[in-house]
């Protein structure tokens, strides 16, 4: 069964960002032809930022990135209200000046897996 990140709310500063894939050939005299490359070509990334109050909470946080590592995972976007498939591409863990409290910096990439169960 895939899992579902929750209980840990995105802060401001995280984006989303939008790379169609698109083949193109390039000809003399600056003319291209384009087409899209496959069927799920608009993939979302997301850089999205958390952060955890406590070092058992940043832990735990932690090893929820670390044992999903190429699998696939359900979270629901800011703003979107359906929870969509990922996988976290790296992040970043900063310790905070507040004692036990850091923040995260992760690379979300969306999945389009044929079947998440």
């Amino acid at each position: 069964m895939t899992d579902t990140l929750s209980g840990y709310t995105p802060l401001q500063g995280s984006s989303k960002t939008k790379k169609p894939r698109i083949l193109r050939a390039d000809f003399g005299d600056g003319y291209t032809q384009r087409a899209t490359d496959g069927i799920n070509t608009n993939r979302d990334r997301w850089v999205v930022k958390f952060r955890c109050d406590t070092s058992g909470e940043a832990d735990t946080f932690e090893a929820f990135l670390v044992a999903h590592g190429s699998d696939a995972f359900y979270w629901t976007p800011p703003r979107e209200g359906t929870p969509k498939l990922w996988t976290v591409e790296s992040w970043t863990r900063t310790p905070e000046d507040s004692p036990d409290t850091d923040l995260f910096s992760c690379n979300f990439v969306q999945e389009f897996d044929a079947y998440a169960a």
